[in-house]
């Protein structure tokens, strides 16, 4: 299989939120039932179709989420061959040695990885010198990547630096992702540099999925996101039907928005 910038999208996903069950009879990309669903309906199911075999994303209620999956053997052997480690990915989840080969595969990977494994969203400012504007509203901007692979994260800290960003220094978060009854420790890494997270989005592109860009979008328009906001809502405020300045009026006076 010929190595191309929509296989390096494709196994960025896979590495988020994807796996290979461990007797290669399925392959399986995953979101949330909500805000990922209009990602896999307008992009990643399309992407994926036209890349290496047709799916439609679909409602899996066993695991009370939205995403794609083929039992294509051929596809799954493929794909293996590409660098994606079947089974349980804890330990052996990283960057394919070829990704590095290319500046354009390292930006489609860490934009695939994103759209799935990633986010964005901003916080509050309590500095000396932060006027009352940043100290009341969620200004700073954050982009954000989790993962309970360290080295996936190690691989993806030095595809950053290759892309000329300047990351934080990964670090642990105890208990930070929950599977079924077992808590496990996972692992962060994050870029606040307003400048470069601009260029994330209007540079380099880094992602296709509208939750994350909404977000953006929101943020710079009035130069704040509120937090817990739902992707019906992000749509309505980007229209100009609702004023963000709302969920904090709420708040103010003791309700929290839904």
């Amino acid at each position: 299989m010929k190595q191309t910038k929509e296989l390096s999208e494709i196994l960025g996903t896979i590495s988020g939120d994807g796996w290979i069950e461990s007797t290669e009879k399925g392959l399986y990309i995953v979101g949330n039932i909500k805000d990922d669903k209009e990602y896999f309906d307008k992009h990643l199911g399309p992407l994926f179709s036209k890349t290496l075999i047709e799916v439609k994303p679909k409602i899996y209620p066993y695991w009370s989420v939205y995403g794609i999956h083929t039992y294509k053997q051929e596809i799954i052997r493929d794909v293996i061959k590409l660098g994606i480690k079947k089974g349980k990915k804890v330990d052996s989840v990283k960057v394919p040695k070829w990704i590095f080969s290319s500046r354009e595969f390292m930006v489609f990977f860490l934009k695939g990885l994103f759209d799935t494994d990633g986010n964005f969203g901003c916080k509050k400012c309590y500095g000396r010198y932060d006027n009352e504007f940043n100290k009341k509203y969620h200004t700073q901007p954050i982009v954000r990547i989790d993962s309970i692979s360290k080295q996936l994260l190690v691989d993806v800290f030095e595809i950053m630096k290759r892309l000329d960003l300047h990351p934080e220094k990964i670090k642990m978060r105890k208990g930070g992702l929950k599977c079924g009854k077992w808590c496990m420790d996972s692992y962060f890494i994050k870029l606040n540099k307003r400048d470069e997270i601009k260029t994330w989005f209007e540079t380099l592109k880094l992602s296709s999925n509208p939750k994350h860009i909404d977000k953006y979008l929101i943020w710079k328009k009035f130069g704040f996101y509120p937090p817990k906001i739902n992707s019906i809502e992000r749509k309505e405020i980007l229209k100009g039907k609702i004023n963000p300045y709302f969920y904090y009026d709420l708040r103010e006076t003791g309700f929290e928005p839904a």
